[in-house]
């Protein structure tokens, strides 16, 4: 064992614990919430063209011919942002990040750590993450540099053999981990955009992954665009116009998104597998990085947002 960060008292001094929570559980929640608001939810619409040749209204066209029109337009639609390829042409292209990821669910594996741990394995040619649910279920994901052959990726039962096979000589149960999940999700490039100069023009403004895709090292996605969502709605609130709005939500946002993005970066670089004289020193250094980690992740999560701050 390399290391441990303790988050034992996380709810004392944060108010809450970390939690896990599903990708498709949090957009049901969201739509949910966005639907008992009276927000109208669209699904198969391709954005194709966006409009502002007026200064009073910005206007969404749509592949099948239908559009939008509205007082302003915010791009939420991820790293490969339609939105942004419009509105910024000139937006750096996100990076990939030298790694690959897949993942499952299983529910039959047993594994040697209680519920609520997330354990990280530095595999000898794989990174394995895993987290047991309090109902018994494990959710784990895997990162390596390498994507496997198209006839592996065309054969579920190929991808969850070739998974496990970069195993080997790693603790035995995240092969039994992998072997016993149904289906593997993946695997995927991993992206991100370090620095994109603006993330609006006029009244149109990215939000989350389009304006900042960080890797899923940080952890720190989903919760970066939720905080986003708040921040922007307060400048909304507090600007005279739409565009000083989107001016005050960049400035109160870059630092933080950044910074974290970066991070995720970095840490994203030691998943990557070196040859054994640097695996060597990896694994000497990487208690002083995880004490480093530890104290990064203390700040992201005591960050708040005060909704009674005024932009303007």
């Amino acid at each position: 064992m390399i290391g441990v960060i303790d988050r034992e008292d996380d709810a004392a001094r944060f108010g809450a614990r970390l939690q896990m929570v599903r990708r498709s559980d949090l957009h049901r929640v969201l739509a949910d919430a966005a639907r008992a608001a009276g927000v109208r939810v669209e699904f198969g619409r391709t954005l194709t063209a966006i409009d502002r040749s007026t200064d009073a209204s910005v206007t969404a066209h749509f592949a099948d011919g239908s559009h939008e029109q509205g007082d302003i337009l915010i791009g939420a639609d991820g790293i490969r942002s339609d939105t942004r390829r419009l509105v910024l042409p000139d937006a750096p292209e996100p990076e990939w990040s030298g790694l690959f990821d897949c993942g499952g669910i299983t529910d039959t594996a047993t594994v040697g750590f209680p519920a609520g741990v997330n354990v990280m394995v530095f595999g000898r040619r794989a990174f394995f993450g895993a987290f047991r649910t309090p109902d018994g279920q494990v959710w784990w994901f895997q990162n390596c540099g390498q994507k496997p052959a198209d006839h592996v990726l065309r054969d579920p039962l190929a991808l969850r053999a070739h998974a496990a096979s970069l195993h080997h000589g790693d603790p035995s149960w995240i092969r039994h981990v992998i072997e016993s999940t149904g289906r593997i999700v993946g695997p995927f490039p991993l992206h991100d955009i370090l620095f994109m100069p603006r993330w609006h023009d006029g009244r149109v403004c990215l939000a989350g992954d389009a304006a900042h895709a960080t890797t899923p090292s940080s952890g720190q996605g989903a919760s970066l665009a939720l905080e986003d969502a708040m921040v922007l709605a307060q400048c909304l609130r507090d600007a005279r116009s739409p565009e000083l709005a989107f001016e005050a939500f960049e400035r109160a946002r870059r630092q933080r998104v950044q910074t974290i993005v970066r991070q995720s970066r970095r840490a994203g670089n030691t998943k990557a597998v070196p040859n054994r004289a640097l695996e060597w020193v990896r694994d000497r250094l990487l208690p002083i990085f995880l004490r480093l980690g530890a104290a990064a992740q203390e700040r992201q999560y005591a960050y708040r947002i005060d909704w009674t701050h005024r932009f303007a």
